[in-house]
């Protein structure tokens, strides 16, 4: 069900470990360096896995493992693969035995994965981690709240949970199995139906693309799949109160697309502001006493009050009642302004705990390939070319109708 359907190119490559350092070689030549994930096949079969960690890490590269977690139930092995620092992508599709014994072929693959997660949560580095987690309307859209629980219980780790249609990458010699296509509207409306209370409204994964000036004030990293088109992929935020997850719409006046609105219109005053200030005495003197970015975190944290001011409840967003939440509001923007860190002082002051990314990947296939997606598509395999030895991409979606096989 993999968009990477290794068996079914017809032959096995195992490529040593030098076409690998030319590979981070290449794009520790870009500005800015790219995340390398390491893909599948299962990369945890690699013996030497870990050095192609520490290689890509020399490079500067930001690495990122896809695995099914199977040998990470193996606790030396996974504390050695957090050891490295690298992002976990653990593949996981909810906790029913039935639908790994379906669609991975044996239902003895969930006790693993528990056994991987609970080595992860266990390990004192609090590796970060993404769930990886395969949706089809004929089989598993009842598991979504129950898997948003699990994660809850794992938020110290668990990052982001990354909902991707089911791929019909198989041929029915091979499997017989015809289930109703999944879009990325449905994986939409069954997160949606998993908040009954709530009205769930995805944003395009590309909106963070067009905050360059808030995301470098407050110093967001970039995601790693930063959709670059509309009908690329969806995000939305849900927020731990310690208890368990809300929508973030559960914490805005009107809409999230409304706060949207305001982050886009806050991002071209903050924008032009910047400018004037780094082209400006202030700019070059704060440069001088290196108070630049404490400065431009401080500008950053200026521009958002007007968007909460004018979209937040904030009082559901502040912890307790009357006065008390005064004494929040007062504290929470001193804390961040003598360097407490955004987590810290979100749990001393907020009900804001824990936050997770939902993302829905839509792969393309057949079915649904753009053109223009794929050119403005800033995630691709990379691969070194035997016929002229030169490093070359191809964009993700478009893997299934290119590669060879």
């Amino acid at each position: 069900v993999c968009i990477n359907n290794t068996p079914s190119m017809g032959f096995l490559f195992e490529p040593p470990f030098e076409y690998f350092e030319k590979i981070f070689r290449h794009f520790s030549e870009c500005d800015p360096r790219p995340s390398i994930q390491f893909f599948g096949g299962e990369p945890t079969v690699r013996k030497d896995l870990i050095d192609l960690i520490k290689c890509a890490k020399s490079y500067g590269l930001r690495p990122r493992i896809v695995t099914n977690g199977i040998k990470l139930a193996d606790p030396d092995y996974c504390r050695k693969i957090i050891k490295t620092q690298a992002t976990i992508l653990l593949s996981y599709d909810g906790a029913n035995p039935e639908l790994y014994r379906h669609i991975r072929g044996s239902e003895r693959y969930l006790d693993l994965k528990h056994k991987a997660l609970d080595n992860i949560q266990n390990d004192k580095r609090r590796a970060k981690v993404t769930l990886m987690t395969v949706m089809a309307r004929d089989f598993n859209i009842q598991e979504i709240r129950d898997l948003i629980g699990f994660v809850h219980d794992r938020r110290d780790t668990i990052r982001a949970v990354y909902y991707m249609p089911l791929a019909h990458t198989w041929s029915p010699e091979v499997w017989d199995y015809s289930p109703t296509r999944t879009t990325t509207e449905d994986i939409e409306n069954m997160v949606d139906a998993a908040f009954p209370e709530e009205s769930i409204e995805f944003l395009p994964a590309g909106f963070l693309g067009q905050l360059p000036a808030l995301r470098k004030c407050l110093r967001v990293p970039d995601l790693p799949f930063l959709g670059a088109h509309p009908n690329c992929e969806s995000l939305y935020v849900l927020i731990s109160n310690g208890e368990n997850y809300r929508p973030l719409g559960h914490f805005v006046k009107e809409s999230v697309p409304a706060v949207a609105q305001g982050l886009l219109q806050t991002e071209k005053k903050l924008a032009s502001r910047i400018r004037r200030f780094e082209d400006g005495f202030w700019g070059r003197l704060c440069e001088k006493l290196r108070l630049k970015r404490p400065a431009l975190y401080l500008a950053g944290l200026l521009a958002l009050v007007p968007v909460v001011r004018g979209h937040l409840r904030v009082g559901r967003v502040l912890k307790g009642r009357g006065l008390g939440k005064l004494y929040h509001a007062l504290l929470a923007p001193l804390s961040l302004l003598a360097g407490v860190s955004s987590a810290k002082v979100r749990r001393r002051h907020t009900s804001f705990q824990e936050i997770l990314q939902i993302v829905i990947l839509p792969f393309e296939d057949d079915h649904c390939l753009e053109t223009e997606r794929l050119e403005r598509c800033p995630a691709a395999f990379a691969f070194v070319d035997p016929e002229d030895g030169r490093v070359k991409l191809v964009p993700v979606c478009a893997w299934e109708d290119t590669r060879p096989g």
